[in-house]
């Protein structure tokens, strides 16, 4: 996404971007979704029960957002979309895009096992070796708001985020234009479906005017758009 919205694409001002930073994350609240098991391990199949009782467009009962939070990728995710939630909600996405977009480049950094490498390690992965504040620091984010973010602060902005959240089937979870993007090809950028949005709408920014652009633009037109 920050390699689309760069200035000299001309793409960003006809974009309004909205980041919400749970993904495939759940509480453990509702029996019939596992909340008798708070202390098992995480399962998908009760993230996707969670969703379509407790997310955005449904009806949620207060014991949708009891219990814990269960992270599909350990607490050092949790941390990390708390601390993006907790941004976000203070001062705005624009203000911290880089500081986001430059901790999800480098998260393989972070010392997060067996995340990073897998159980067992894949062969030849070397594990990270940065704690979650240190990285968040090296990418621009004050001490201040690392150790706010990692306080209840950052917790109700989490419980913004779950509420913000809907159903979904898989993650990455991108919408455009209300509708979800999706690759059938496993080829196309989110740059070449701006681009093929922005064509039916009209415009051509610099970014969409090489040949590869608009190649790829039409190829997501041809099976999606």
């Amino acid at each position: 996404m920050k390699k689309a919205l760069d200035p000299s694409k001309g793409i960003a001002p006809h974009v309004d971007l909205t980041l919400i930073p749970w993904g495939n994350s759940y509480y453990t609240g509702l029996e019939e979704c596992g909340g008798a098991r708070g202390d098992a391990p995480y399962d998908l199949d009760l993230c996707h029960c969670w969703g379509k009782k407790c997310g955005k467009g449904s009806t949620p009962e207060d014991r949708c957002f009891e219990g814990s939070k269960k992270f599909q990728h350990g607490t050092f995710e949790g941390a990390t979309n708390t601390l993006f939630s907790y941004l976000i909600d203070k001062d705005g996405l624009a203000k911290h895009f880089d500081a986001i977009a430059c901790i999800e480049a480098d998260y393989k950094q972070l010392n997060n096992p067996p995340f990073t490498c897998g159980s067992p390690p894949k062969k030849g992965c070397i594990e990270g070796t940065l704690s979650l504040e240190e990285l968040a620091i090296n990418c621009g984010v004050s001490k201040e708001d690392y150790d706010t973010s990692q306080t209840d602060a950052g917790t109700q902005t989490q419980l913004k985020a779950a509420k913000a959240t809907p159903a979904h089937p898989d993650v990455p979870y991108v919408l455009l234009d209300g509708v979800q993007v999706v690759d059938p090809v496993g080829t196309v950028s989110i740059e070449d479906v701006l681009c093929a949005a922005l064509k039916k709408k009209g415009v051509t920014p610099p970014g969409c005017t090489s040949a590869f652009s608009r190649f790829m633009s039409n190829l997501y037109e041809q099976f999606m758009v």
